[in-house]
């Protein structure tokens, strides 16, 4: 006569095996294409300066920031 299925059985499962997958490597210091290209370094403390000017107008006039960026 077998045991029913609903009686706890005395053994262990065995543990579920796992297979480890290696992600890319870390970048070995700063990179993309902003360091390369001289035009977009040059350009982009102007392009911060106005975002922050957006972003203090929404700030003042009680804008929402998606509806001046859109």
């Amino acid at each position: 006569m077998s045991t029913p299925r609903w009686f706890p059985s005395h053994r262990r499962p065995p543990p579920p095996t796992t297979t480890a997958v290696a992600g890319p490597p870390p970048p070995s210091g700063p990179n993309g294409f902003w360091i390369a290209d001289p035009d977009f370094r040059d350009r982009l403390p102007s392009a911060t300066l106005s975002l922050l000017d957006i972003v203090e107008d929404c700030l003042n006039d009680d804008i929402p920031l998606l509806t001046l960026l859109a």
